[in-house]
């Protein structure tokens, strides 16, 4: 039940009406790095791209926005976490973990079926805390491949095995 200190938090997949509010709260979590009103919104677009939001009081205060990509035809699909972001009154309260504890517990159930057994994500350098919250759910820097945002800061690859999440949501929580 919630408080007022820990009012309720809805997660749940994105509908076209939250695109406004999702690719608002991008453009302003990753200014920094591009453009990404127009990116998110065009990922959203995309067909087999997720977005999980989380709600608050019918205020979007977070997002996850994921899909199942073959980059290679030779290797598996790899779960790619696009963009995670929460609103900064909301920060450091959990909410990040909690949109990627779902996400990959909800991956793990369908990867068998589309091959995957990985899930990727990249950061920005400088973004420690994210990246201590990445580390802490498993994700380790794959240095081949590191990328460059939109805007040059340099983006860190993070991968992790898709197996092992419900263990891992247990040993944190």
């Amino acid at each position: 039940m919630p408080t007022p200190d820990a009012p309720l938090i809805v997660l749940r997949a994105a509908t076209p009406a939250d695109l406004p509010a999702v690719t608002a709260l991008a453009a302003s979590a990753f200014e920094r790095l591009g453009d990404y009103a127009a990116i998110l919104d065009g990922w959203c677009r995309e067909p087999g791209v997720q977005t999980t939001v989380a709600v608050v009081a019918g205020e979007t205060v977070g997002f996850l926005a994921w899909a199942f990509f073959r980059r290679d035809p030779a290797r598996p699909p790899v779960l790619e976490l696009l963009a995670l972001a929460v609103a900064p009154d909301w920060r450091r309260r959990g909410l990040g973990r909690r949109l990627l504890w779902q996400t990959l517990s909800l991956a793990e159930q369908h990867a068998g079926a589309v091959g995957a057994r990985e899930a990727a994500l990249h950061v920005a350098r400088g973004n420690d805390g994210a990246r201590a919250l990445f580390e802490q759910l498993g994700f380790v820097r794959d240095p081949a491949a590191d990328t460059t945002y939109p805007s040059g800061v340099p983006g860190l690859r993070m991968v992790r095995p898709l197996e092992g999440t419900a263990a891992l949501v247990l040993e944190t929580a």
